[in-house]
């Protein structure tokens, strides 16, 4: 369950609520995921998630995923 997790540093997206990633499964997180979905149809649009905020500047950047914080 990615629910609450966030990508930081190079880009701002937080998942949703029912984002899931099964055991061996990948999501894709895209800039303009209608987009992405309308030129990728075979990928499953459960693996596509998005719309991130700020840019990739394209120069090998680190992304952070940062834990939820829980109380």
């Amino acid at each position: 369950d990615l629910a609450g997790w966030r990508l930081r540093s190079g880009i701002d997206f937080t998942f949703a609520p029912g984002t899931t990633l099964p055991a061996g499964g990948y999501v894709v997180v895209a800039h303009g995921a209608t987009q992405l979905r309308l030129l990728h149809p075979e990928l499953a649009a459960a693996q596509i998630v998005g719309d991130f905020q700020s840019n990739l500047a394209g120069r090998g950047e680190t992304l952070r995923l940062a834990r939820p914080v829980t109380v």
